[in-house]
């Protein structure tokens, strides 16, 4: 089980560089506020992703 941590850690640094990679620069792209709304709400979806899985291995 000390590999769990380390999967984690893999998983939140992917989902940020895809945030920052590709998302991040899509919203300046695009002005609709409901393209905005819907990226945002994908990053944190993939964020709370991560911590709720950190949650059920760990508890």
């Amino acid at each position: 089980m000390n590999w769990i941590p380390f999967i984690l850690a893999l998983a939140a640094s992917s989902m940020i560089y895809v945030s920052i990679a590709d998302l991040i620069p899509g919203l300046h792209k695009k002005t609709e506020l409901r393209s905005t709304i819907f990226q945002v709400t994908l990053i944190v979806l993939g964020v709370a992703s991560v911590a709720i899985t950190q949650l059920i291995v760990e508890g």
